[in-house]
């Protein structure tokens, strides 16, 4: 079935059928450590990330990490 959002991101002139972005996307998320998913009527489960190993260095007491 055509997806109409396909129009805005596709850069076809015609809607186009996306079976499997869902599912490809949800996974692709999913197997990222860095992505959290927050979940309704669940407490969030939060990971720490690992240090970074070359942290940015930090000017003027600002940190645009």
């Amino acid at each position: 079935m055509p997806d109409g959002d396909s129009l805005r991101w596709s850069e076809q002139p015609q809607r186009i059928a996306t079976p499997s972005f869902t599912r490809y996307f949800c996974a692709s998320l999913l197997a990222d450590p860095t992505v959290v998913v927050l979940r309704q009527n669940r407490a969030p489960q939060l990971t720490p990330l690992p240090p970074r190993a070359d942290p940015p260095p930090i000017s003027a007491g600002y940190y645009a990490g």
